[in-house]
């Protein structure tokens, strides 16, 4: 065979296996590095001290409780579930200097019950909630369903609250 070829060849035998090694090393450190988000959304501990579960609310709930661990990575969401879907509540959550957060949210939802849940985000999940929020404003109100959004954990929860 010709050298030409042989060159040729051997180029593109390492051309390839070069793209083979980049894959590996980014497939292992996004295992990584989702296996180290995992552990820190872990870590993330709260409640929620009000409302309580089993009560009868109105449509504008106050909410409150505390939360630890929570790094500038991590962000806190409330958001109302029912039916096995989740509807996240307009602003993120802040945590204080005592470790407490309030907010308030507004439930137009129809279901006879529902639960209110804290979960924490991590960056990519955090901008998926943001994309969902535009989506929903820039389709009239029409919020695309979530089950369950990677990234996430819910955190704390309060169950069967029902609209007065």
């Amino acid at each position: 065979m010709d050298v030409g070829i042989w060159v040729a060849i051997i180029a593109a035998v390492g051309s390839i296996v070069v793209v083979l090694i980049q894959k590996y090393v980014k497939d292992r450190t996004s295992a990584t590095a989702a296996r180290t988000t995992a552990a820190a959304l872990n870590k993330v501990v709260a409640e929620i001290d009000k409302p309580a579960s089993d009560q009868v609310i109105g449509r504008t709930i106050r909410c409150s409780g505390w939360a630890r661990d929570v790094s500038e990575r991590h962000h806190l969401w409330l958001a109302v579930e029912a039916g096995g879907f989740t509807w996240f509540k307009e602003d993120e959550i802040f945590v204080d200097e005592n470790s407490t957060w309030e907010a308030m949210i507004f439930e137009d939802g129809a279901t006879a019950e529902f639960a209110v849940s804290l979960y924490v985000a991590n960056d990519d999940a955090h901008q998926k909630i943001l994309d969902w929020f535009r989506t929903g404003i820039n389709t009239g109100g029409q919020y695309p369903e979530l089950q369950r959004l990677p990234g996430t954990r819910r955190i704390a929860r309060v169950d069967r609250l029902r609209l007065a």
